[in-house]
Formats: C-alpha cells, sequence, structure tokens
C-alpha cells in the first residue's frame, strides 16, 4: 500500500498524524525516541496509559476486579497486573475496555494542541484495535523473533517462558507489514536504524494529508 495514494484533506489546521506501530521489541520507541529527539512532537500511548493507570477512577475500578494484590504502596503494579491479563483474554478485553477509550482521549487533545506540521503517535496495538483511519501515514517497525526474543531477555526482567508467551500472542506480523504504508526493518545496530530514518525522514514531511478521523471516533 502506497501513502502517495492516499488522497488529500482540507483540514490543513491539523499537523500530519503518522502512526509508529510495531510488534513487541520491535524497536517502535527507539524510532520514536529519534523523532523527538531531532525536534518533532512525539507522543507515546503507552506513557499515558501509565500515568491513567493510576487515576482514582480507574485504580478503583481495577481493583474492585483484579483485586488489591495488583497495588505495591497503593499503586498500579503493572508486574502484577500484567500476568492475570496476558494468560486470561477476558480479563484482557477488560482492562482494553477500561483503558483505551481514556488513551484515546487524552491522546486527542495533545493531537489537537499540536502546533507542529507534523506529530508522530507511537501505540503498539494500532492495527489491532482497528486505528489506521486516524493517520496519514502509519509506520510499521519490525524485527524477526529471534532479534526480539534477545531484546526481550536482555532488557526485561522476564522468564524465557514468558517470553515465548508474549511473542506468540502478539498480532501477525506479516499482516502488519501488510497494513502499514512504510515498513522499517530493525534487526541491525541502532546506527543502521537511524541511517534509514534520516533518509526517510524528508519524505515524511511531504506526507499528504487524508480525510481522517479522530481517535475518538474510532
Amino acid at each position: 500500500m502506497s501513502f502517495l495514494k492516499r488522497s488529500k484533506t482540507k483540514h490543513a489546521e491539523r499537523p500530519i498524524i503518522i502512526g509508529i506501530t510495531g510488534s513487541i521489541a520491535s524497536g517502535k520507541t527507539t524510532v520514536a525516541k529519534w523523532f523527538k529527539n531531532i525536534g518533532e512532537d512525539v507522543i507515546s500511548t503507552d506513557n499515558i496509559g501509565h500515568q491513567i493507570l493510576n487515576s482514582r477512577q480507574l485504580k478503583n475500578k481495577l481493583t474492585k476486579y483484579f483485586g488489591k494484590n495488583i497495588l505495591t504502596d497503593n499503586k498500579i503494579d503493572r508486574k502484577k497486573l500484567s500476568p492475570m491479563v496476558f494468560n486470561d483474554n477476558e480479563n484482557l478485553r477488560l482492562l482494553n475496555k477500561l483503558i483505551h477509550p481514556l488513551i484515546r482521549k487524552r491522546t486527542q487533545k495533545m493531537i489537537d494542541r499540536c502546533r507542529k506540521d507534523l506529530i508522530f503517535i507511537e501505540i503498539p496495538l494500532l492495527f489491532e484495535n482497528k486505528l489506521q483511519d486516524g493517520f496519514d501515514l502509519i509506520l510499521n517497525v519490525s524485527a524477526d523473533e529471534e532479534r526480539q526474543f534477545y531484546r526481550l531477555k536482555k532488557n526485561r526482567d522476564l522468564k524465557e517462558k514468558d517470553i515465548k508467551e508474549r511473542l506468540s500472542a502478539q498480532f501477525n506480523a506479516k499482516k502488519k507489514k501488510e497494513l502499514a504504508d512504510i515498513n522499517i526493518d530493525n534487526n541491525g545496530t541502532k546506527k543502521e536504524l537511524f541511517q534509514k530514518l534520516e533518509t526517510l525522514y524528508p519524505t515524511l514531511k511531504k506526507t499528504p494529508k487524508r480525510h481522517i478521523k479522530k481517535l475518538l471516533e474510532l
């Protein structure tokens, strides 16, 4: 799918909205940080999720459902909550139902306040939540499973069993590549990744705007 084929929109007052997504340990956060370091506006929906998780209203709902054992120092402990969610589809659906609308609402507010030409949204579950129509362009960062496994083992406090479970639960990587506008292979070094981004950046600034929907409408 070529982003150049996408139709332009008349909404010139808003920035070009570019989504950054990818599977776990693919390097999407590294890509997002690169754009932030060169001065672009970047929103991390994961960071927003962390902030929202301990809002009084959501914390009360989560402890009512999962129990107070998910708390550490009166805050939601993601390490305690994660196993309950990853191993139970019903729990995962409940968590998503509670938190995703709040994340979208706050993300949309930040987009609406942006006064730059471009804004990048790092959003891991973009395709899983069918949010494609909220972006002018979607970048998918990918890495092979062996590389993902190595990064998770090196950078996160996870057992091999947990890593395998998380990798197997991922949205189909091939499908993500098909749905994305641009695919960035990240099986090499950071230097190689940054060189790719440097080459790609001028093209991104020329991305045509589409007739997109606000995230709250999806």
